[in-house]
């Protein structure tokens, strides 16, 4: 459907985002409830709306107060997630869903608009989990951590508002290490499937004809990205996985890289903080 592909092929700084986080009373979606959200809409990295609440639900209120803190008595008058149902789809028209761990947000907030007789559209999402794991090295990608690492601020954990946030501003500073154009871009990014971005491999074989140095930014296993000047000699892209050969610009030293662990090419250095 051609709408879909404007959305996913839009520069990154057009695109239409939703960041969300909710807070749950538990974690199976046919029992448990949404006690508190936060979406955030924006074009490209500018806000252009926003809900923030809690949520009374009409089952199990109070549940999981041990991870978020909210008792039965602070949800007490707070708006069901019914009469929230318009402002939620209004910020989710045609945008991209994102989240951290995305797929168990956009869950819920499928399964509750349901259950209240106004199915959501939730199939476009993003999830910064992917993107983190394949930029940083770090021995766990849970939301804080992922944060701590970007110096990211966080006020508190487990509330909607500060992880909605936070998920906002990773997402760009990941996208920004990625050196993606559009969401789509960020979208074909695979943990473990041992295939690179299209992209990358595009560009790899534009810089093996040219033979003209570029930027290579690269994470090796289990280590952080490490970018070097490099000229491209070959690309292999009938390899699993594919790999780029060449050696450095300095030094001449022979280089092979796994194209699924290639960050960015680029003719300038990357600038970005998500060193770890």
């Amino acid at each position: 459907m051609r709408v879909e592909q404007t959305v996913w092929e839009l520069p990154l700084s057009e695109a239409p985002f939703c960041f969300v986080d909710l807070e749950m009373t538990g974690l199976d979606r046919d029992l448990d409830r949404v006690c508190e959200i936060c979406l955030i809409r924006t074009r490209g990295e500018v806000e252009i709306g926003r809900l923030q609440s809690l949520v009374l639900p009409d089952a199990r209120a109070g549940a999981n107060a041990d991870i978020h803190g909210l008792t039965a008595e602070i949800l007490v008058g707070a708006p069901g997630f019914a009469s929230l149902l318009p402002r939620i789809a209004e910020l989710l028209e045609g945008a991209i869903l994102v989240g951290h761990a995305v797929e168990h947000d956009a869950a819920f907030l499928a399964a509750e608009s349901t259950r209240h007789g106004t199915p959501l559209d939730v199939s476009r999402t993003l999830d910064t989990l992917p993107l983190s794991r394949r930029c940083l090295s770090l021995p766990s990608h849970r939301l804080q951590k992922v944060a701590a690492a970007l110096h990211v601020p966080m006020a508190a954990h487990h509330q909607a508002t500060d992880d909605a946030e936070a998920t906002r501003a990773i997402f760009f500073l990941l996208a920004k290490t990625l050196a993606a154009g559009t969401a789509g871009e960020l979208a074909n990014v695979k943990i473990g499937a041992r295939v690179p971005r299209a992209e990358i491999i595009a560009l790899a074989q534009q810089a093996e004809v040219t033979r003209e140095p570029v930027w290579v930014r690269y994470r090796p296993t289990r280590r952080g990205a490490e970018e070097s000047l490099m000229v491209i000699t070959a690309v292999l892209a009938d390899l699993d996985p594919p790999r780029v050969m060449g050696y450095l610009a300095v030094g001449r030293s022979r280089r092979e890289l796994r194209a699924d662990r290639i960050l960015a090419i680029s003719s300038q250095p990357t600038e970005t903080e998500t060193s770890p």
